[in-house]
């Protein structure tokens, strides 16, 4: 055991083999739950008034698909981490971690629950107790594997307690997630879940290395990622719930239920990342270029969907008619012109912004190449390249040394 960390473990045979048991009951699931998925799930349970039913077969196969694409890699990557860090106690916690999440939120307990008929609150319960517990204990003890601070304990005992209320408690108070119970039982867990995250804040300020730092990184990105891709295919379904009753729904509605499907492989990835620390360090650059094209994304939406309702409005004044494609046809002109010039100013803003370190050193090189252009006295140059390397690299000191003409080699190859 490494004393000075705490995270290394001797992995014992009851380790092992409860993983093996664990392993083989998720692929018992996996193949229990083809009959769910023939069945009709996931497109079973949503109500699709006159769409066509290819496009219905499609997303059903697509999202079939990717739901076991989805559990597939769980398990692969909880294999993955069993296999290469048997002996890293994180690793081990996260590979049993990924199993539950292969079984309970990638899809398969709902297409087993969907064949033989059981309640969506029987779904929610057991989702609700094998995935809280575990999952506040991952942000308590990420990446060290230690509950730091010391008051995190309260966190799990609370996270415990909260899952032995869902099991008593009757199965209509989980009807609905409005219930005054759901709200209640959300309230406590969204409590709970805030202070593992300021706990995990606060290990990331005060007590973890470098490295430690750079694996929080890719887990709260992850987690970020994951909500904000949550929050942009939930648009969809608040379509759908303001149409007037017997409103055909878009043709695009069953197409977009696929997005849920995707989006829960991304903490599972950036999971498995931070433990194996593959391209640790290659966080920032994927943190800006998301900052950068999510602003874009978002920008973009919002000129092109003002933008046709706008000329929408307009033309439908001046031709009398509802639609137009006209003003289609102009919006994407308008976003195929302001897409270079957009992005270049938001990636301005946001190395400003966020990445002022890298912000002041590019421009610090760009006036080194400015100035030194149309300079010819060696000593001017000099001054100006030692005073970019102490603008950008900070070190103690700096000293540059230049070779005397007399010491070079009269061989001009060489």
């Amino acid at each position: 055991m490494n004393a000075s960390t705490g995270t290394k473990i001797l992995a014992p045979g009851i380790v092992r083999y409860s993983w093996l048991t664990l392993m083989g009951i998720a692929i018992v699931f996996l193949f229990a739950a083809l009959p769910g998925y023939l069945a009709g799930f996931p497109m079973g349970s949503v109500e699709i008034l006159n769409t066509s039913p290819g496009i219905i077969l499609a997303t059903q196969v697509i999202s079939t698909i990717t739901s076991l694409g989805c559990a597939f890699l769980c398990l692969g990557l909880a294999a993955l981490l069993f296999l290469r860090k048997p002996h890293d106690r994180m690793a081990l916690f996260i590979s049993f971690y990924l199993i539950f999440y292969a079984v309970i939120l990638s899809g398969l307990l709902e297409a087993v629950a969907f064949y033989v008929s059981f309640s969506n609150s029987f779904v929610y319960t057991l989702q609700m107790i094998f995935a809280t517990t575990p999952t506040v204990l991952l942000l308590c003890t990420f990446p060290t594997g230690r509950l730091v601070p010391g008051w995190t304990r309260w966190l799990v005992i609370g996270s415990l307690l909260v899952s032995a209320l869902v099991l008593t408690s009757p199965s209509e108070n989980w009807s609905t997630f409005l219930t005054p119970f759901s709200l209640s039982v959300g309230a406590l867990l969204g409590v709970i879940l805030v202070g593992a995250l300021f706990a995990l804040v606060y290990r990331y300020r005060y007590v973890l290395t470098v490295p430690e730092r750079v694996q929080v990184k890719w887990v709260v990105t992850g987690i970020f990622v994951w909500m904000i891709y949550m929050a942009l295919t939930s648009i969809p379904w608040l379509f759908t719930q303001n149409l007037p009753p017997n409103q055909p729904l878009p043709w695009w509605i069953p197409i977009s239920s696929i997005s849920w499907w995707f989006s829960l492989a991304i903490l599972p990835l950036f999971l498995t990342i931070a433990i194996l620390r593959y391209h640790l360090f290659d966080i920032d650059v994927l943190i800006r270029r998301t900052l950068i094209y999510g602003a874009l994304t978002a920008t973009l939406g919002l000129v092109f969907f003002g933008g046709t309702a706008l000329l929408q409005q307009i033309f439908g004044k001046l031709t009398g008619t509802e639609s137009s494609p006209v003003a289609i046809v102009l919006s994407t002109l308008a976003i195929a012109a302001l897409f270079t010039p957009l992005r270049r100013r938001i990636q301005h803003d946001i190395d400003r912004r966020f990445f002022r370190k890298k912000y002041n050193a590019e421009q610090a090189l760009e006036q080194f190449a400015l100035s030194v252009r149309d300079e010819v006295e060696l000593e001017q140059i000099s001054q100006h390249l030692l005073a970019v390397v102490q603008e950008t690299m900070l070190p103690g000191a700096v000293t540059l040394w230049l070779r005397p003409p007399s010491d070079r080699p009269s061989n001009p190859d060489l």
